[in-house]
């Protein structure tokens, strides 16, 4: 770690002794250890091995530390050490774990639960029911009538709480519960697959036995933090959104903030002013410095009043990983004048990063995490090369007089104050861009230039908001003005959000680049900023020049995509076909399966839908229209010539025609041509116009889409006695019904026994076969009938993962 003396803090930059070494030790070990835990998440490294392996370097780099190959034999100790507490903490399993006690991997089961946080309430949705939503740890667990202790860390989904008349769990509270518990839950984060454990309750099936458990100093923040929300809700209860705006950015409470608004904040860059981060921590740390300074208190005393009000901050809004970061920083920082020592903001970055990872090594998983330090790292390397770039439109006028003649003269213009906010933006936006893009397919070119609008509104609504709790302490009347203060302030940001997602190319979705992209990217910008100093101009043409390499070779890879897409939309159906920027879909979907199916347009990049083609009119394949038509603007809506004619089909045309942003659905019919861009050819082979209907599965259309000489056959809820007709119809009119041979066959009517006989896979005589429905969520296989008839052909099978889409190339 580099050490300076705060004397030398004064010292002119000319004036310093020259050849200072600045080298970073710690954060060279901080960053081995770092590589470590990624490591251990990702490989099956023997903990027991790691730790005395890395313990017998460690002690042997020590006993040679004279040795010029002493730093790797140190490094190469924490990488050890980091991969041996990440297995042990995170895949650790001792004799009284979830995982040891259960017969089976889910089972029914009763336990003893401590809530280790306030549960959040998860509001119903389409596919989902009211839920409220807490960590805790598993304090007991009865299998066979006898209570077995347990410490794991558990995720407890209370369902249905208004039907019983629940209350809220709290930090502390002990409740008895009977649920399905499942060990090792397997869930994707960030980079990394990990395991959690995880029990689902129903509400009568749950009580709360206990109250005042846990850790004392965590049980008393909580309490101030229920306190502090009823103080933020006094006389703006009825002023939504702002009310809950005020209470998630000063408390961290985002349950009531609506969701098109938060996809507002998502699309323009600032849903982060939403999660207790640097940004939060900073300015309630500037206000205590305020006051500090008001009393004249001196800076090596600052750290004992700063240190434990940030302490408390964090604990009561959540202690967040990007949270602990932050805290972790500002208290070295202002640790170092009380060690005259000088501050060192890279080596307090790799401090925070070592201590979270000591405590919790699965937070590297933490989306919060890397997208808090990456954000960092921008602000620490590329903010200064930014600054410096724009230092020209900075520089002194050089026709002003060289009399001084006051301070306020000397000041810079205010304009430059929002002129370093949007390169400070700009740094952050750079740094943070292709994650965001990797792990959300959002990009939000407005960002920056948005930052420059929140941030400062966000510190007003804060101030506000910190002003209000103060005020409450000599009388809760006196916090209403600054409560109604901060509650106008959000309601109006949240409009001037609200505009700006509807900007033109102001954010748009893309398909995730892969590793190589980010790996790239970040690479280029670490050599930039290392080559900067001493070749300012090359590091900067050269960095721009392979950045916009990236980009170009990026959108170029983007503009040849040419694929089919089967996204999961199980027990429906939903297939896209993207060639360039031209987005074919055929169905969406059941209702209840919305939110998954827009996920999955969002990763394959879909920012519009050229041509919905609705294959007929059943609610497992179309029930997802209308939040589809709401979320992506459609060109034109396609639907079969000839309808079952009930009352769901009026319903469904009359909803079509009462849309504005649409225009009149075409009708199609065996013999027709989607629009299709260059040499791409989609022919529908069913229905034909005179078909007679015995239900709304005999109007199932039947698309070929062929590609570069690569045919996939659609055939939604095509088959059975459909089949034999479509054959024999191929005898007296081979034009207008062609012979039904593809490469790719999408396996139809839920992949069910009496679709696909083996007259019809001889016919289309496939080379594989894709079960893209199926009879439940979680069935990935067909009927086992058809699964012979595939195997007696020969005929291989593939189908969806679980909420991931299947691609089909088509080059």
């Amino acid at each position: 770690m580099e050490y300076w003396r705060l004397d030398e803090e004064w010292l002119e930059e000319e004036l310093r002794p020259p050849g200072r070494p600045r080298r970073r030790t710690f954060a060279g070990l901080a960053l081995a250890f770092v590589a470590g835990v990624a490591w251990g998440l990702t490989a099956a490294v023997p903990a027991g091995w790691a730790v005395a392996a890395g313990a017998g370097l460690a002690v042997l780099s020590l006993m040679t530390y004279e040795r010029r190959w002493t730093s790797l034999m140190l490094a190469a100790a924490m990488v050890l050490l980091g991969a041996a507490d990440a297995r042990m903490v995170v895949f650790g399993g001792g004799p009284s774990s979830l995982g040891r006690l259960l017969s089976k991997r889910s089972e029914y089961v009763r336990m003893r639960v401590l809530a280790t946080e306030d549960a959040v309430l998860r509001p119903a949705g389409v596919s989902r029911r009211e839920a409220y939503v807490f960590r805790g740890r598993l304090e007991e667990l009865d299998r066979t009538g006898t209570w077995l202790p347990c410490g794991d860390d558990i995720r407890v989904v209370l369902q249905g709480p208004a039907e019983a008349r629940l209350p809220a769990p709290r930090y502390g509270d002990l409740w008895e519960m009977r649920g399905i518990a499942e060990a090792g839950h397997v869930v994707s984060r960030g980079f990394f697959r990990l395991p959690r454990n995880e029990v689902v309750v129903g509400a009568d099936r749950a009580r709360r036995v206990a109250q005042g458990g846990g850790n004392a100093f965590f049980r008393w923040c909580a309490a101030r933090r229920r306190a502090c929300r009823r103080v933020l809700s006094l006389g703006v209860e009825d002023q939504q959104p702002g009310a809950g705006m005020v209470q998630a950015l000063v408390l961290g409470y985002r349950q009531d903030i609506p969701e098109p608004l938060r996809e507002d904040f998502s699309a323009t860059g600032s849903i982060h002013i939403f999660a207790i981060s640097g940004a939060h921590v900073g300015i309630i740390c500037s206000f205590v410095l305020m006051v500090l300074r008001v009393f004249c208190v001196p800076a090596d005393r600052r750290f004992w009043w700063v240190a434990p009000v940030l302490a408390v901050y964090v604990a009561m809004t959540g202690a967040s990983a990007s949270a602990v970061r932050a805290a972790i920083m500002l208290g070295c920082l202002h640790a170092a004048p009380a060690m005259r020592r000088r501050a060192d903001p890279p080596t307090a970055l790799a401090l925070a990063a070592f201590l979270i990872l000591v405590v919790s090594p699965g937070d590297l998983a933490d989306l919060g995490f890397v997208l808090s330090f990456a954000a960092v790292w921008g602000i620490l390397a590329l903010q200064p090369v930014f600054a410096r770039l724009v230092r020209g439109v900075l520089r002194r006028d050089p026709w002003r007089t060289a009399q001084r003649r006051s301070d306020k003269e000397d000041a810079p213009p205010l304009w430059t104050m929002a002129l370093d906010s949007f390169v400070l933006g700009l740094a952050v936006w750079v740094a943070t861009a292709p994650l965001t893009m990797h792990f959300f397919n959002l990009v939000s070119p407005v960002a920056p230039l948005m930052n420059l609008v929140v941030i400062p509104a966000a510190y007003c609504i804060l101030l506000g908001g910190v002003l209000a709790l103060l005020a409450s302490v000599l009388h809760p009347v006196l916090a209403v003005p600054f409560a109604q203060a901060s509650t106008t302030i959000a309601n109006l940001l949240a409009k001037v959000v609200e505009w700006s997602s509807q900007i033109p190319g102001g954010h748009f979705y893309a398909a995730s680049p892969g590793l190589w992209f980010l790996v790239g990217w970040l690479g280029t910008l670490i050599a930039g900023c290392a080559a900067f100093r001493r070749h300012p101009r090359w590091a900067t043409a050269g960095t721009l020049g392979m950045l916009a390499a990236l980009a170009a070779g990026y959108a170029a890879a983007t503009a040849r995509e040419d694929r089919l897409y089967v996204l999961d939309a199980a027990p429906g159906q939903a297939v896209v076909y993207k060639q360039g920027g031209h987005v074919v879909m055929i169905d969406t979907g059941p209702a209840f399966r919305a939110p998954v199916v827009l996920r999955q347009l969002r990763e394959i990049g879909a920012n519009r839908i050229d041509t919905l083609v609705l294959s007929h009119l059943d609610a497992e394949h179309i029930g997802a229209v209308p939040m589809v038509l709401d979320a992506l603007p459609v060109g034109e809506v396609w639907l079969p010539q000839k309808l079952w004619n009930c009352a769901a089909t009026a319903q469904w045309l009359k909803m079509l025609e009462a849309r504005a942003d649409i225009p009149p659905p075409v009708r199609y019919q065996a013999g027709d041509r989607l629009p299709m861009p260059g040499d791409t050819t989609a022919e529908v082979l069913w229905p034909p116009a005179d078909i007679r209907l015995r239900n709304s599965d005999d109007a199932a259309m039947l698309l070929r889409i062929t590609a570069h000489g690569r045919s996939v056959l659609v055939t939604t809820d095509f088959g059975g006695d459909l089949e034999r007709q479509y054959l024999g119809l191929h005898e007296s009119n081979p034009d207008l019904f062609p012979w039904p041979a593809a490469d790719v066959l999408l396996l139809g009517r839920g992949s069910a026994a009496d679709a696909s006989s083996l007259d019809w896979l001889r016919a289309v005589s496939p080379k594989e076969a894709i079960a893209l429905q199926s009879n439940s969520i979680k069935a990935r296989t067909p009927e086992p009938a058809l699964l012979d008839r595939l195997r007696e052909l020969g005929i291989p099978v593939r189908a969806p993962g679980f909420r991931e889409p299947l691609v089909v190339g088509m080059r």
